[in-house]
């Protein structure tokens, strides 16, 4: 019954039209109430390489590795992976999520590659259901919905600060984003 909803209908197909992969409400919602467990990726610390650029790359400057932050909110189940330049500007986030039981045990993702100012380059988002098959079962993938992306990348600069500051305890509402520089 889920199922049906979630995955285009051959009419739909053929006729160039898409319908969105429903996600649940709460999958990218502020996470300032939640108790978090973040983890810097080790290899970005031991292998980090900084170099002056040059020539027509002279213009950039910055961090050329990004930092990446392995996120879960102990409270609502969610992770996510957030690859962030300096300055907290996410380019890469991926949220994952086990939908509630009564809504059946699948997976659901959403992942947003971001452009340099916060807009939203590409992204999808995707279930998959349970499966006992080796491979398991092919996700359901669709297109963003126009709020994925503002919310998503919010959400990313909001767990790249509480990471990088170790505020891991939940706080009020509001009294992080009034901290995180502008981007």
């Amino acid at each position: 019954m889920f199922l049906a909803a979630a995955i285009p209908s051959r009419a739909d197909a053929q006729s160039g039209a898409r319908l969105l992969v429903e996600i649940s409400p709460g999958l990218l919602e502020p996470a300032e109430e939640e108790l978090i467990a973040c983890t810097r990726r080790r290899d970005q610390e031991d292998f980090r390489i900084q170099r002056e650029p040059q020539g027509r790359f002279a213009a950039r400057t910055g961090d050329f590795n990004l930092v990446v932050w392995a996120v879960t909110l102990v409270n609502s189940g969610r992770s996510l992976v957030i690859e962030m330049e300096s300055g907290y500007h996410p380019r890469n986030v991926t949220i994952l999520s086990a939908r509630p039981e009564g809504r059946g045990r699948w997976q659901e993702n959403v992942r947003v590659r971001f452009l340099n100012g916060g807009e939203t380059r590409d992204g999808q988002r995707a279930i998959t259901a349970p499966s006992t098959r080796a491979g398991g079962a092919a996700p359901a993938t669709s297109p963003l919905d126009s709020l994925d992306g503002p919310r998503l990348y919010a959400l990313a600069r909001e767990l790249g600060f509480r990471c990088e500051h170790g505020i891991v305890e939940p706080v009020p509402v509001g009294s992080i984003q009034g901290q995180i520089p502008p981007p």
